[in-house]
């Protein structure tokens, strides 16, 4: 073999084996750095079990970070995610709230589709008349309405976060190198420069 097709040979073998380090970076879901929270399915959680009105449960979660909760994209896997994360008999506040409009919003603007009440509808008379916000009211992750001063536990809710695994781009240029300088110094007529210039 000659020096040209060591040096390709030697080059498709780096390039082998930062593949299959690239493989093992792909970014992963996590939650971000705050105390107390934790992950479910796509979602970080903070729970208070202290009872508070709904502007209280805000304000709670605001100054965490975070919001009161509510899906973002799939209803179903929001509630699905809800259902691990709700301990038994927990029944807080969700981010869903009558608008003067007329129209029941999430957090982010966006409409609140009837199937996300327990009734299939928001219906007063769920646990109240007056009711212009909403509770979670089970393990099922569908919605109650419930009067905004009233007193429920607090779920807030914070996106979760991409995170490269645990073999980011500054680690595989390291490895790149220690792998040619390896090379290098097992073989006197392999340098760097040669390497990367020919």
């Amino acid at each position: 073999m000659d020096l040209t097709t060591t040096k390709l040979w030697l080059f498709t073998q780096v390039l082998f084996i930062l593949s299959i380090l690239l493989e093992h970076s792909a970014a992963v879901k996590v939650c971000p750095p705050n105390p107390g929270l934790k992950m479910y399915g796509d979602y970080c959680f903070h729970t208070d079990n202290t009872n508070r009105t709904q502007g209280e449960a805000e304000a709670y979660c605001s100054g965490y970070g975070s919001t009161l909760p509510y899906p973002v994209g799939d209803l179903k896997k929001w509630q699905t995610d809800l259902s691990v994360a709700i301990p038994n008999g927990l029944g807080p506040w969700s981010g869903a709230t009558l608008q003067s409009d007329g129209e029941w919003k999430w957090p982010n603007g966006t409409r609140v589709p009837d199937k996300a009440f327990y009734s299939g509808s928001p219906d007063p008379d769920d646990r109240s008349p007056s009711g212009n916000c909403t509770d979670i009211g089970d393990v099922s992750g569908l919605l109650f309405n419930h009067p905004c001063d009233g007193y429920r536990t607090v779920l807030c809710q914070v996106p979760s976060v991409n995170s490269c695994g645990c073999i980011g781009n500054g680690y595989l240029l390291v490895v790149s190198l220690l792998v040619i300088q390896l090379l290098a110094e097992h073989m006197p007529i392999f340098t760097m420069s040669s390497f990367l210039f020919g």
